[in-house]
C-alpha cells in the first residue's frame, strides 16, 4: 500500500507541474463561457491576425485625422478670404505683413489660400499629397514635414521679398500668401517615399508632381513680381528630402 500511496502522489505531483508549466506558457486561452483551456493552434493564431487586425485599423484611423484637420483648415481660411475684407481678418496670414511682434505667419501662411485661383490650383495637389502621405506616414511624421515646411517656407518668403524690396526696388505683390507650399510639400515627399506607387497603379500619380514642377519652373522664370516662386520651389526639394529621410529612418520619426 505504501509503495501504491508514493506512486500516486508522484503521479498527481507530475500532473501538477505539467499544469503549472502549461498555465504559465502563452499557449492557453481561457474561454469564459465554458471555463475551460482551448489549447487550439488554429484559434490561437485567428486571435493574432484580429489582433494585427485591429492595430492595422487604428493606425490607418489615427494617420487621416492630420490630413482631414489639414484640409478643413485649408478650407476655412480660403472661405474667409472670401468673405471677410483683408483689414478685418487674419492679417498675421500674410508673410509680406510680417512683424517681429505676430509669429503666426510661421505656422499659417502655408496653409491659406487668398485667391481662388492659387486655391484651384494647389487643391488638387494637397489632396492627392495627403491621400497617399495618409496611407504610408504616419501622422507624427505628417506633423512634422508641416512644421519644417512652415518655418523654412515662411523664412524663404519673408527674407526673398525683403531682399527684392531693398536692392532691386521691386515692390512685391502684398498681401501674398504661401498656401501652395504645404501640398507641393507633401506631394513631393511622396514621390520618393512610394515612387512604384506612382508609377505602377492604373492612374499614374507621378503625373501631378510632373506639372507641378513644369508649373513652378515657368512661373519663377516669367513671373519676377511673384514673391512666393521661391518659397514653392523650396516646399519641393524639403518635401523630397524629408521623403528619402523619413522612408530611412521612419522608425524613429
Amino acid at each position: 500500500m505504501n509503495t501504491l500511496t508514493k506512486i500516486a502522489k508522484n503521479f498527481c505531483k507530475q500532473i501538477k507541474e505539467k499544469k503549472d508549466d502549461f498555465l504559465s506558457s502563452d499557449r492557453y486561452i481561457y474561454a469564459r463561457q465554458k471555463l475551460q483551456i482551448i489549447n487550439d493552434p488554429k484559434f490561437i493564431q485567428k486571435t493574432i491576425k484580429i489582433e494585427q487586425s485591429a492595430k492595422a485599423k487604428n493606425y490607418y484611423l489615427t494617420s487621416k485625422q492630420f490630413p482631414v484637420l489639414l484640409c478643413a483648415g485649408t478650407l476655412f481660411f480660403y472661405h474667409l478670404w472670401q468673405v471677410m475684407p483683408y483689414s478685418k481678418i487674419f492679417k498675421h496670414t500674410s508673410i509680406s505683413e510680417y512683424t517681429k511682434d505676430l509669429l503666426y505667419p510661421i505656422l499659417l501662411a502655408p496653409s491659406s489660400h487668398q485667391t481662388t485661383q492659387s486655391f484651384l490650383t494647389y487643391a488638387p495637389a494637397l489632396v492627392c499629397g495627403l491621400y497617399l502621405n495618409g496611407y504610408y506616414m504616419n501622422y507624427k511624421g505628417m506633423i512634422g514635414l508641416y512644421l519644417i515646411n512652415s518655418l523654412l517656407s515662411s523664412a524663404v518668403t519673408y527674407y526673398y521679398e525683403k531682399y527684392r524690396n531693398e536692392q532691386l526696388g521691386i515692390s512685391m505683390i502684398s498681401p501674398k500668401t504661401t498656401g501652395a507650399c504645404t501640398p507641393l510639400a507633401y506631394i513631393f515627399s511622396f514621390v520618393v517615399l512610394q515612387p512604384d506607387y506612382m508609377i505602377k497603379k492604373k492612374l499614374p500619380f507621378a503625373i501631378f508632381p510632373f506639372l507641378y514642377l513644369i508649373y513652378e519652373s515657368e512661373e519663377f522664370l516669367m513671373d519676377d513680381q511673384q514673391n512666393c516662386r521661391p518659397a514653392h520651389i523650396t516646399s519641393i526639394i524639403l518635401g523630397t528630402t524629408y521623403g528619402l529621410i523619413f522612408k530611412k529612418y521612419y522608425k524613429f520619426l
